[in-house]
């Protein structure tokens, strides 16, 4: 049974009568917050509303998390769905992430209805007869990036006029194309998908390899701000890729979802890191292949470019990083598509969520300042990674935690509690052997007692004066 304040739950439209074994009540509209009459005039400022209205309608699964400010200084945030209230258990996560290219707007939408409908059917399990987000969110979480590139968003969705700095105006202003509907790169012209660091461990060699802004010319790169495919001067350049690739790195992250457009086709191969990785995501992206439709596709090393967001993120983690590629619409994606789109995608997630934590792969944690940075399957990747963050694989001593309480007093009032943490780093104090203890004289008798003696039944209870003075006690014994 699912976690939920009431034991009355509605499936409402305006004017519904709902029966139950318990009776007949009327109930108030619950209107979908997420729909497509939002996006048809969207922005980064109304998708970020519509989020904040989610979080209020379902404060026990949603929580957002700042994470830094785009270049034209608006919100970058992490929406997190879990039904758990606190870290003390291990969870399994998983990264969806959309809205990195600017043109492809049907993904934002998709994410955020994705976020309303897991929330709807976790309170009302008739939502989604075929999952039960109870189970899929016991000790698991999603990790939402709803919107990685809210400058390119508004500049396709509302034009130049949603600029709001005078650095990123003029940057936009010497890019040569002004079709501002078409822009796949950011208001600054550098392509967030090829701006992401993309050093790895190469298991191979065993050293540390970056081919960031060294692969050969492709048809997927550009060299200047442009509205397509210039991944920056140097890489992580953009304050975008900077949040996302900080979150990714400070997070317990399994896998990651990333939803692009267009060619309903998945990419998971990242072959750089070898036989072992990509067997692993292979099948997952046969899964996501398997409840999508969509077609897997090879590995191509012909447009290989460098920069990938999925790239950093199986760099960073060695975990699968799958991207689907949605709709085969022009872009930007057409209204009339979103909702057959949704329609495909939208278990996606709870079928990759479910597979992680199905994952029975054996991993190898990492520690840093005695906290889990990430666990790996791979140890030569964990031990590398260890080394370079100054880490290591061995778990940290457990701290001694010693409780000192003192006996109540019932006459007095409580004492103190002290808690008190034992530092292991801090050597004991020596025991000084010249101290000689105090042995008990076994000579001495102890003081038997005699259980002839009866009980006078016939006197009251001694009254327990609050105030914390015997004397009253001892007055009304003598009183007796």
């Amino acid at each position: 049974m699912k976690n939920i304040k009431s034991k009355w739950v509605a499936i409402a439209t305006i004017g519904v009568l709902l029966c139950t074994s318990g009776g007949t009540f009327s109930a108030t509209a619950t209107i979908d917050i997420v729909s497509i009459d939002q996006f048809k005039a969207t922005s980064s400022v109304k998708i970020e509303k519509m989020v904040d209205q989610l979080i209020e309608r379902y404060p026990d699964l949603l929580d957002k998390v700042s994470i830094g400010k785009s270049a034209d200084q608006k919100p970058l945030y992490i929406v997190i769905l879990s039904n758990e209230q606190s870290l003390i258990k291990p969870q399994t996560s998983l990264l969806l992430e959309s809205g990195t290219h600017s043109r492809e707007t049907v993904n934002p939408y998709i994410t955020l209805n994705m976020l309303e409908l897991y929330c709807k059917d976790f309170t009302n399990e008739a939502v989604i007869p075929s999952y039960n987000m109870g189970s899929i969110l016991q000790n698991a979480a999603i990790h939402t990036s709803i919107l990685t590139n809210p400058d390119g968003y508004d500049l396709v969705t509302q034009g130049p006029k949603s600029i709001v700095t005078k650095k990123v105006s003029e940057l936009l202003s010497k890019i040569s194309n002004k079709d501002y509907a078409k822009y796949k790169a950011s208001a600054t012209g550098v392509d967030i998908n090829r701006n992401f660091a993309s050093q790895f461990y190469d298991l191979a060699k065993r050293v540390w390899s970056n081919p960031w802004g060294s692969s050969k010319k492709t048809i997927q790169m550009a060299y200047k701000p442009s509205s397509e495919f210039f991944g920056g001067k140097v890489e992580a350049s953009e304050p975008e890729t900077q949040a996302l690739s900080k979150y990714i790195d400070t997070t317990s992250l399994e896998g990651l979802l990333s939803l692009h457009s267009q060619g309903n086709i998945i990419y998971y191969d990242r072959m750089h890191l070898g036989k072992e990785y990509n067997a692993r995501a292979l099948k997952y992206g046969n899964l996501m292949g398997k409840i999508t439709g969509y077609k897997v596709m090879k590995p191509n090393y012909a447009l290989t470019a460098y920069g990938y967001l999925g790239d950093y993120f199986a760099n960073a983690t060695f975990n699968p990083a799958i991207t689907l590629e949605t709709t085969v619409s022009t872009l930007p994606t057409s209204i009339g598509r979103y909702a057959s789109t949704f329609n495909i995608v939208k278990y996606a997630p709870l079928e990759m969520l479910n597979a992680l934590k199905a994952d029975q792969v054996k991993t190898i944690p990492v520690y840093v300042k005695e906290s889990l940075y990430k666990k790996f399957v791979n140890e030569a990747y964990a031990k590398a990674v260890a080394q370079r963050v100054k880490g290591t694989l061995e778990p940290p001593k457990p701290v001694e935690v010693v409780l000192e309480v003192e006996i109540q007093d019932t006459v007095t009032g409580p004492k103190d509690v002290t808690l008190q943490v034992i530092d292991p780093t801090v050597p004991a104090v020596p025991i000084d052997p010249t101290v000689p203890t105090v042995v008990l004289d076994p000579t001495v008798p102890t003081v038997p007692i005699d259980q002839t003696v009866p009980i006078d039944q016939t006197l009251p209870p001694v009254p327990v004066d609050s105030t914390g003075s015997q004397d009253l006690r001892m007055n009304t014994l003598n009183n007796k």
